[in-house]
């Protein structure tokens, strides 16, 4: 397991013979293992980021998140298209792929995270950045992805949003952290 400091959590304070004790006193959490969650619209551009990392510097998962569009882009050019020479059966399994939505896996690790990348079939892209201590198997990214997904589905489907636009739900919000401490604490469920 990994441990951190969270900085905010460390106290001060004085001995009975007046030194400080605060390089003693150590308030060691679990670190995250899902870093940051990131929806980017069709058209390129990040309509949520949110970072569930102890740390204060969003910019670098934005940067990682440009990155992995790069590599997303990438994968779906690769991706086998429906041919006439196919059989009906192989037909029907690609299309059903790009109907559904498309797990394109790990895109690349960096510094201390790895990276997954997930395509829905209107074209918005999901990027997931876990720890690189992360055990969980490929089936449970899939599923988490899925889960976001239905999120998204859900504010999306709001009359009211515009399709390209930053995603400011409160709901949005809170499920997402549920759905993180869930991932977190090993409580996940893929059902």
């Amino acid at each position: 397991e990994v441990f951190t400091l969270r900085s905010s959590q460390h106290q001060d304070f004085t001995g009975s013979s007046g030194s400080s004790y605060s390089s003693l006193l150590r308030v060691w959490v679990k670190a995250a293992m899902i870093a940051c969650i990131t929806i980017i619209a069709k058209e390129n551009n990040p309509i949520l980021l949110r970072v569930f990392a102890n740390t204060s510097d969003e910019s670098k998962f934005q940067y990682i998140s440009y990155c992995a569009v790069d590599l997303l882009e990438e994968k779906e050019r690769n991706l086998p298209a429906p041919t006439p020479e196919m059989k009906q059966e192989e037909r029907d399994r690609v299309l059903g792929l790009r109907r559904s939505g498309m797990f394109l896996g790990l895109l690349y690790p960096v510094e201390d995270y790895k990276v997954f990348g997930y395509v829905m079939s209107t074209g918005v892209r999901l990027v997931l950045i876990v720890d690189e201590n992360d055990r969980q198997d490929e089936s449970m990214v899939v599923a988490m992805f899925k889960k976001i997904q239905a999120l998204y589905t859900d504010c999306a489907s709001n009359p009211f949003y515009k399709a390209g636009q930053p995603l400011t739900y409160p709901k949005l919000d809170r499920d997402l952290k549920d759905l993180v401490r869930l991932w977190n604490d090993g409580r996940f469920a893929a059902k």
